[in-house]
């Protein structure tokens, strides 16, 4: 479920927001309220509607989601705490969109948001430690087999306790509703996730819509709403792609695997069968 590519790019426009963030003279505030939901939760809902992948053994992907979502929450309390009234003019009201307008800066949205940006600093301070400390014990394994040792040690008992975690919770659901019931709670849930991602697209066009933001340069009618719905429906549906070919791309391993071991159990029974070796030490040999 973590991809590379996906988790690349999100950090490119992250660092290129941030930039902007710091040597423009913009609204900062709406214009992270606008980054937020296409660049992360966008991919997110796709990911999660698309893929059985459940991410295990994707280390850089999984590295790099830690980054993203990390270097996001730790620049909340920056963002809300230094940045609230820049751009801000008091005759041009600023408005928010979450099935229905709101007023970005009304106290008790603005008191939420403070908040949030506290909780959200504190989790992604841990992002950043768990990050640093694997990447630590990452390179000193390789020049020094105590930190290996403690790695695998930490992989070993991670992947343990998952798999214990997760047939404790599947056998327990698996006692209150059978196999069918599981499959259509699992396709519901896509399902959420799929309208979920396309209400992120709604609502950020009508973010824009309802503030008249139009692109530097660029006039209104033509492109001013298009390229960020643009840029949304592509990287929703480049990400569905991306989890479609990968899945392909097993099936088709898968099958050539099983294809391969066909024809070498074919073979040696065959051979098998003119050298007089019973059938049964045949299927053992294989």
């Amino acid at each position: 479920m973590l991809k590379k590519g996906v988790n690349i790019i999100t950090l490119a426009i992250l660092i290129v927001v941030i930039m902007n963030t710091v040597h423009a003279d913009n609204f900062a505030l709406l214009e992270w309220l606008i980054v937020f939901p296409m660049v992360l939760l966008l991919p997110l809902s796709a990911l999660a509607t698309f893929s059985d992948v459940d991410g295990r053994g994707n280390v850089i992907g999984s590295g790099f989601m830690f980054l993203n979502w990390g270097l996001f929450a730790v620049l909340q309390p920056w963002i809300w705490f230094t940045l609230l009234d820049r751009g801000y003019r008091s005759t041009c009201e600023v408005k928010g969109f979450i099935y229905a307008d709101f007023d970005l800066y009304d106290p008790a949205f603005v008191s939420y948001a403070g908040v949030f940006a506290a909780f959200s600093c504190a989790i992604g301070s841990l992002c950043f430690i768990i990050l640093i400390v694997f990447i630590a014990l990452c390179m000193l394994s390789t020049i020094n087999s105590t930190a290996g040792d403690i790695l695998l040690s930490i992989s070993t008992a991670w992947s343990g306790c998952r798999e214990i975690l997760t047939n404790l919770a599947h056998s327990r659901l698996l006692r209150v509703v059978s196999h069918k019931t599981l499959r259509k709670m699992r396709c519901a849930l896509r399902i959420i996730w799929g309208l979920s991602g396309i209400s992120i697209l709604v609502f950020t066009q009508l973010v824009i819509k309802g503030n008249d933001i139009e692109i530097v340069h660029i006039t209104k009618l033509s492109t001013g709403q298009i390229i960020p719905l643009i840029v949304g429906l592509c990287t929703f549906f480049s990400t569905a792609w991306e989890i479609y070919e990968d899945r392909a791309h097993i099936a088709l391993v898968i099958a050539v695997t099983n294809r391969w071991t066909s024809f070498r159990m074919g073979r040696r029974a065959a051979q098998g069968e003119a050298d007089g070796i019973p059938m049964d030490n045949i299927m053992h040999a294989v």
